[in-house]
């Protein structure tokens, strides 16, 4: 079945075959990667730390945009600590909450992780998206841990959108 597409300049044209990511007004989106992990990260460390899910992802042109979404549990015990979260392209920093949350008790406490990030990568090459998470003191930080009071695994989420520029 043929698709209709009207380009920017307001022609309409009629497609039979595949659609080139070149043929799509800005904005739309060209491929979707999502990636799910059932993988519990639990640190004492002050280290910055990988989290899984990475999400790897090749745009089809330079020009595209890359939104990068993450979404987790976590929780933190212990004395005061401040929280660090950070996504990472090809193992460099792009983004960077240094404060991303802040535990000043011994109770228990929710650290959702959630993140939304649009990238200009500038590139057709194959990019490993991650996201790594740090804390300031010796508390127990954790990332889609699980609870044995609860059936079921709890499962972290990275999704990457290529957006044509």
């Amino acid at each position: 079945m043929p698709t209709t597409i009207t380009g920017t300049d307001g022609v309409s044209q009629v497609q039979t075959g595949a659609v080139e990511s070149g043929d799509l007004p800005a904005g739309s989106v060209i491929q979707v990667v999502q990636v799910t992990s059932t993988t519990n990260t639990d640190t004492t460390a002050t280290s910055l730390i990988d989290v899984e899910p990475s999400v790897t992802i090749t745009p089809s042109s330079s020009s595209n945009k890359i939104l990068v979404m993450h979404t987790a549990g976590g929780m933190i015990q212990g004395v005061a600590s401040s929280i660090k979260f950070e996504l990472q392209r090809n193992n460099t920093t792009i983004w960077t909450a240094n404060r991303y949350g802040y535990k000043n008790n011994t109770d228990w406490a929710p650290i959702p992780f959630h993140a939304s990030y649009l990238d200009s990568p500038n590139t057709t090459s194959s990019i490993t998206y991650n996201f790594a998470m740090q804390q300031q003191d010796n508390t127990d930080l954790r990332h889609n841990s699980d609870d044995a009071n609860y059936n079921g695994t709890s499962e972290a989420i990275t999704i990457a959108m290529e957006i044509a520029g």
